[in-house]
């Protein structure tokens, strides 16, 4: 597994929740790293942080895995949801629903992009505070 980390050099300093961004990117980095598939070879996860523009910054993690079917795109930031057989992914399945939760207290948003057999990827876009 590789970790590829892209950080825009012209991103400004973060002021937020640190606690909550740290849950939020480990959350997404960990699930992509679990459903990445365990048999594919050369699996990365890349992990994106940028600024957009002058009132807000993102995070992007995507990977290289299994990806998501479209019928349940609309519930995979409800609690307990599993997409995956739980004998698969270790995990209660409340990952996504608190990295929404959290991203929600920050006033951001979370977006999922997905196609089965490519690959999933998470973007969180928070406004920068003053």
């Amino acid at each position: 597994m590789r970790l590829d980390m892209q950080i825009d050099p012209d991103l400004d300093v973060i002021r937020s929740d640190r606690r909550k961004i740290r849950q939020i990117i480990t959350n997404l980095v960990t699930n992509a790293i679990n459903y990445s598939g365990g048999d594919k070879p050369n699996k990365t996860v890349v992990l994106e942080l940028r600024s957009l523009d002058q009132s807000s910054w993102q995070i992007a993690v995507e990977d290289s895995g299994r990806g998501i079917p479209s019928e349940h795109l609309d519930s995979i930031f409800d609690e307990f949801k599993r997409i995956a057989p739980s004998e698969d992914i270790k995990g209660a399945g409340l990952g996504l629903a608190i990295t929404k939760r959290l991203v929600e207290e920050l006033k951001g948003t979370i977006e999922v992009f997905s196609e089965v057999g490519h690959g999933s990827r998470f973007v969180v876009t928070i406004p920068k505070m003053r």
